[in-house]
């Protein structure tokens, strides 16, 4: 971890690459099913959700991270039978350009919206 000199400014935790967003309780009732994010940008990502999830009981959560010119469908994809199986929530968050920006050798936006 980088130390900081005198009149440095402090570096945010996701300008290291450290991710603080932790998963918590649904906060509404959610259907199994594909669902697409929401947040807004042109590329988003998808949560899916197994037939067999129960709102009742905790679910692994598997965040998947699709390769460089992907995205969220071809991430999910190798896991979804298995998903089903065994009840994981598969959540798919896409770059927010055609490659992820540590593969640019920066940490920038991408850090940022998978928080």
């Amino acid at each position: 971890m980088p130390t900081r000199r005198a009149g440095e400014t402090k570096l945010r935790s996701t300008d290291q690459g450290i991710l603080r967003a932790r998963p918590g309780r649904p906060r509404r009732a959610t259907r199994p099913g594909l669902h697409p994010l929401l947040l807004g940008e042109k590329r988003d990502g998808l949560l899916l959700i197994p037939d067999s999830y129960r709102s009742d009981k905790p679910a692994p959560l598997v965040v998947m991270l699709h390769g460089a010119g992907g995205n969220a469908h071809d991430a999910l994809n190798p896991l979804r039978r298995l998903a089903e199986e065994r009840g994981l929530v598969l959540l798919a968050p896409e770059s927010r350009g055609l490659t992820w920006d540590i593969i640019e050798g920066k940490l920038g936006p991408d850090v940022d919206f998978l928080d």
